[in-house]
């Protein structure tokens, strides 16, 4: 049995032997490429038009579908120049701006090559914006502040932004370019909010609202500060009523002890008698709101001072007025307050450098000098904003000393302030400035033979005027006359 087996075995050996010799190893012959295109997922034929986002990534992906090596290539036209941007079958680029392109790839082995191309149109990314406002209309008050958010969810690239405020007059005003609005309301209304916003591919956002403002309850300020105040007899006092809210339609009236004075918004009375008096204002609006105020005035009789000089029936000034840009002038500005025919002018206007315009007055001889603690004198300012000190010499270091009195009412040159200087300051007339030297910690004018008139200040520490002038704000030109010393 075993021999059987063997033999069996043996012939089968050599059938597999006569086998082996007849496998034969083939080649396979190289086939050109095929090649399918996709972008971003979807299937994208050969010649076909794509419509793109510039700045944004965008997948392109040749899919081959032979076997075997193959070499590729993409390549973008970009104005007219061809460029290599990827030797791989996949790539993701971005179009760097608005415009058009060109596409190619090219895929090739050894058996030959094949490609496709593409136009791509690369347009910008839309702007898109949200608001934190419903509705089509904003209801608002005077004083409040109008607030919209933004938020930006694309193409907020290069965003700029405009928000407009139109009123009745239909005249767009800018208020902000702030991506979000906060603005505060000044005046009641109805406007138009108009928000603008454009990104860097010229696309833009326009969306409008109606703003409703509601006035506040009628309000009114005034230049004289206080419920109390006192003037001198002879003086004009000049209130003027300022609406600030609940402007719309309003009427004034004053009242001096109880007689009607007038009905514009501002109120110009002299007292003529010493004592106490009261002025009242009432105020009503459109909608029949009111606002009254009143004030307890004290009136002095004018102290009567002795003259020290005041310029009438002099060819030139005194000797003892120095300094070369002061003169002798027919006073140009005569009026109740100074109707004098001489005045000094003190004028730098031709001065290109800073200067105060300080002029002197040298020996100052007055009898029994130590009678007298305060030098009243009339200046013509016009509407330039000077505040001008004068400058004391006592027998040593120098003082200087602000009005305590100007037309006839109290300044607190303690804690000056301009507003308050304004609000006394004729700008069409003569004014009267009184200097007590008791200011400036002096007693008495005994000992000061030098007075030293600084007008072209322009601040509370004698600080000088800036070099430029101008006619309104800096003409470095002013009007002196009768210097008086009071007790």
């Amino acid at each position: 049995m075993k021999l059987k087996s063997m033999l069996t075995f043996f012939p089968a050996l050599a059938l597999l032997g006569a086998c082996a010799e007849e496998i034969v190893s083939e080649e396979q012959e190289p086939v050109s490429p095929e090649v399918t295109y996709s972008t971003d997922g979807k299937e994208l034929a050969d010649g076909a038009k794509l419509e793109v986002y510039a700045n944004s990534p965008v997948r392109l992906e040749a899919t081959v579908r032979t076997p075997g090596p193959v070499e590729c290539a993409w390549y973008v036209t970009d104005d007219g120049v061809e460029s290599k941007v990827a030797s791989t079958p996949v790539v993701t680029y971005v179009f760097p701006e608005v415009g058009e392109y060109g596409i190619r790839f090219e895929a090739f082995n050894e058996a030959g090559s094949t490609g496709g191309s593409w136009t791509v149109n690369a347009s910008g990314i839309p702007l898109e914006v949200t608001f934190d406002v419903e509705g089509e209309t904003i209801e608002s008050m005077v004083g409040e502040t109008l607030a919209v958010n933004v938020t930006v969810t694309g193409g907020g690239e290069g965003l700029t932004t405009t928000w407009t405020l139109t009123g009745e007059d239909g005249v767009p005003e800018t208020i902000s370019t702030s991506e979000s609005l906060s603005y505060r309301l000044s005046a009641p209304g109805t406007y138009t909010l108009t928000y603008l916003g454009v990104n860097t591919y010229n696309i833009s956002v326009t969306e409008s609202w109606t703003v409703e403002v509601a006035d506040l309850p009628l309000d009114v300020d005034f230049s004289m500060a206080g419920d109390a105040f006192s003037c001198t007899v002879g003086f004009p006092v000049a209130i003027t009523a300022t609406p600030v809210t609940g402007t719309e339609g309003v009427t004034h009236s004053w009242k001096v002890d109880g007689t009607d004075a007038g009905t514009d918004a501002v109120l110009n009375h002299t007292f003529t008698s010493a004592g106490e008096h009261t002025i009242e204002y009432h105020a009503t609006n459109a909608i029949d709101e009111t606002f009254s105020y009143t004030w307890t005035v004290t009136v002095t009789e004018l102290v009567e001072g002795t003259m020290f000089l005041d310029f009438e029936g002099l060819a030139s000034l005194p000797s003892n007025f120095s300094d070369s840009h002061i003169t002798l002038e027919d006073n140009p500005y005569r009026t109740d307050i100074n109707p004098s025919a001489k005045v000094i002018l003190a004028d730098k206007s031709s001065s290109t450098s800073g200067t105060s315009g300080y002029f002197n007055i040298k020996n100052v001889v007055i009898d029994n000098p130590s009678g007298y603690t305060t030098l009243r004198m009339k200046v013509y300012l016009g509407s330039a904003p000077y505040y001008p000190p004068i400058r004391l010499f006592p027998e040593s270091g120098q003082v200087d000393i602000y009005p305590c009195r100007i037309n006839g009412m109290e300044f607190d040159n303690s804690a000056p302030s301009k507003d308050a200087w304004k609000a006394l300051i004729y700008t069409d007339d003569w004014n009267v400035l009184e200097y007590d030297i008791r200011d400036g910690g002096l007693t008495s004018f005994e000992g000061i033979e030098q007075i030293q008139p600084r007008p072209f200040t322009v601040d509370f520490s004698a600080g000088q005027s800036t070099g430029a002038t101008d006619p309104v704000t800096n003409p470095r030109i002013m009007y002196y006359d009768d210097f008086e010393f009071l007790p």
